[in-house]
Parts: structure tokens; sequence; C-alpha cells
């Protein structure tokens, strides 16, 4: 009775652990199915019990579910993935030849394979030629920097070929200065024109077709100009090459500059004129008139004198005008050369310092109420000189040549040989 008891006891307990493997079991089962981590073998009750019940039915039932998530799961982000690239690959700036790339229409291509609206994919060999359009944009680094570079050649229209390695960019970015156009330079990877200072101040090129520099403006001529309008001068203009005025005029107006510079030509024509009403010209180069120059006082309040310095420089006037209208011509250490006409009127002054002046036959030196100081300069006159102001002779200055008209000359060493 007691062992039946005990049997009974032990077969109720065998019946209620079951029960809760069971439970146990259907609980975990279920939350597989829900999409939870679920480990393979899971062990109550042994192996032939897993197989009896994990196997066949997490087999059945946790395989299909779990297969069928993961699949979608994996779909999406196949296409996550798949936007991801597309996003990268237009906003990246180049491309290997053959890469996956988004053509202008908005589908995907591969190297050497036309687009939807018939352009060839960005790509492509440079080679291929087999779609009705060109590329609409170019992402290879396949160009020649130095082939063709500034006019587009290679790449689309707006774009040039450099940098490292040579890629299709916008025009004007470069490496060194072989990327950029001749007049310009290669500076924080942009093409610029260079520093040029020109009065003491940062200035950019002159462009020919200026009627006007104001008072803030500086400039400066990075190639041979021929001038053929009027052009007011307020600010600063350096000549670094050859500037013709033909047919036209330049007003310098006061606190105007027109310098030139070692190197830069000025050349007047006949029908040429400069007009410097109370600014400066100061030539370190060469002026050649055959127009005119007007030297003018400014006239105004403040007394500002019109300036011509020739300071090491050359001014030649052939069968030209030279007018100083109370202004300051200064000939530092340089050559005027005159077979034209040079009239200095009402209080002018011209200094000839360590230079010479040559009026040749023909020329003519006209002094009105003006004064001409030599001093350590050599002035040689093979044409005319009428002197009807001041003319002074010092230091170990020169006058020689022809004799001076009316009114006779201060000074010594007049009248003997010129070097």
């Amino acid at each position: 009775m007691v062992y039946y008891n005990m049997f009974d006891k032990n077969l109720i307990y065998g019946i209620l652990i079951s029960i809760l493997i069971l439970c146990i079991y259907h609980i975990v089962s279920c939350q597989c199915n829900d999409g939870f981590q679920c480990n393979d073998g899971f062990q109550v009750g042994g192996e032939k019990h897993r197989e009896k019940y994990g196997g066949k039915h997490r087999g059945k039932h946790r395989g299909k579910h779990r297969g069928k998530h993961r699949g979608k799961h994996r779909r999406k982000l196949e296409k996550e993935i798949i936007q991801l690239e597309r996003e990268i690959s237009q906003v990246s700036d180049t491309c290997d030849i053959g890469e996956t790339v988004v053509c202008s229409s908005g589908e995907d291509c591969a190297g050497n394979q036309c687009c939807q609206d018939g352009s060839t994919c960005p790509s492509a060999q440079k080679s291929f030629s087999g779609c009705p359009k060109v590329k609409n944009s170019d992402c290879t680094e396949e160009c020649n920097p130095h082939s063709n570079n500034h006019d587009g050649g290679g790449c689309p229209e707006g774009n040039c070929c450099s940098g490292s390695p040579p890629k299709c960019q916008p025009c004007g970015a470069c490496i060194d200065n072989r990327d950029c156009p001749s007049n310009k330079v290669c500076e924080s990877n942009k093409c610029i024109y260079p520093h040029v200072y020109c009065g003491g101040a940062m200035s950019t090129p002159f462009n020919p077709s200026f009627v006007e520099i104001g008072n803030t403006d500086n400039y400066y001529t990075d190639k041979n100009i021929t001038l053929n309008t009027i052009l007011s001068i307020s600010g600063t203009l350096c000549i670094n090459k050859e500037f013709i005025i033909s047919g036209a005029e330049i007003k310098i107006l006061k606190g105007g500059k027109l310098i030139i510079n070692s190197g830069g030509k000025l050349n007047i024509n006949p029908s040429g004129k400069i007009t410097n009403n109370g600014g400066t010209i100061k030539n370190g180069g060469t002026i050649t008139n055959r127009g005119t120059i007007i030297n003018n006082y400014d006239g105004t309040k403040t007394g500002i004198i019109g300036t011509i310095t020739n300071y090491h420089g050359t001014i030649t006037n052939d069968d030209g005008t030279i007018t100083n209208n109370g202004g300051t011509i200064s000939n530092y250490a340089g050559k005027i050369t005159n077979t034209g006409t040079i009239t200095n009127n009402d209080h002018g002054t011209i200094t000839n310092m360590g230079g010479k002046i040559t009026n040749n036959d023909g020329g003519t030196i006209t002094n009105y109420i003006g004064k001409i100081d030599n001093f350590n300069g050599t002035i040689d006159n093979n044409g005319t000189i009428t002197n009807n102001g001041i003319i002074i002779n010092y230091g170990q200055g020169k006058i020689c040549g022809n004799d001076i008209l009316n009114k006779p000359i201060t000074g010594k060493n007049v009248g003997i040989g010129c070097p």
C-alpha cells in the first residue's frame, strides 16, 4: 500500500514535470515564431525528446517563419544599399572607368553603355562612341591636363582637365601654373591673375574697353593694347607692355597716375593725345610722342600741378607736341629727345637732373615765362631753343650746340662741347 502510494506519487510528479516541460517548450517556440532568437539544441528530456518535439516542430514552423522574415529584411537592406550607392555616385567627383554610376536620366549604367536619353554613360571610356549622344557629364579621371586644357577639350563644356590625378573639373582649378592660361598663375588650386603692384597697390589687368579708371582703381597692362577711345584716369594705370594711343585721348585728372614701368612702351600716334590735368605721368620705360602731350596746372584751389617724371626712361617727341602749362616735367637721369615742339608756359618748370635733353635739327623748345633747371645734366641743342623765361645751368650741367635765343642763360659751362 505504501509502495503503491509512493508509485502513484512519483507518477504524478513525472506527469507534472512533463506538462511543465511541454509548456516551457511551447512558450519558447511561440517566441521564435514572433521573430525572437531561438537556440538550436533546446534540451529538455534528452536528445530523443528534442528530436521528437524540437526538431520537427521548429524545422517546420520556426525555420519557415525565420526564412521568410530574414528574406524580407535582406531585400530591404539591399534596396537601402543600392540607394546609398546612387547617392554616393551622384555627389562623387570622380569614378573609375566601368564603375556603376547614375545617368543624367536617372537610371544606372556602367562603362561603355548608353543611357535612356541616348547619352553616353558618365563612366564610359573616352574612345567609346556607340551612343547617339556624348556624355552629359564625365566622372572618369581619364584626361590629359596639358592637351587642349582650357577650352574644354576632352571634358564637358565649362570643365577643364587638371588636378592630381588629372580629372575633369570646373575651369580655373589647377595644381600648378601649367594648368592655367599664360596670363594667370595657380594659387590655392585656382587660376588667378598674378599679384601685380601698381602705384603701391595691388592691381588687376586693364581692359581696353574701359572708359574710366576711378580714384580707388589700380590697373596694369598684361598685353599689348591699342586705345581707340577716351580714357579718364583718376586712379592708377601702369603700362608694362606696349600701349598705343591712336585716334584716342587719355585724360589724367587730379590725383590720377599714368606709370610707364621698365619694359613698358607708350606710343602716341599723330591722332593721339594725353592731357594731364593735375595728375602724374611717371616714365621708367619709353614714351614716343607723335601726337600731343599737354601737361596742365589743375587750376583749382588746391593748386595741384601736373607732373611728368622721366626716371631713367626715354621720352621721344617725334614731330609731336608737348605743352607744359604750369606743370612740372622732371628728367632724372633719363633721355628726352625732341624733333617736334616743346613749350613751357605759365611758370611751368622743366628740370633736367643728371639726364640729357637733345633738341635735334628741326626741333623747337620755347620757354615762355617758365623755368628750365639743368643740374648736372646736358642740354644739347641742334635745333632752336627760345628763352623768354629763366634757364639756369648749375652743378656739372652743360648746355651746348646752337645758341639760346633771346634771354641769356644763367650759370656756367654754356657753349662748351657736349659729351
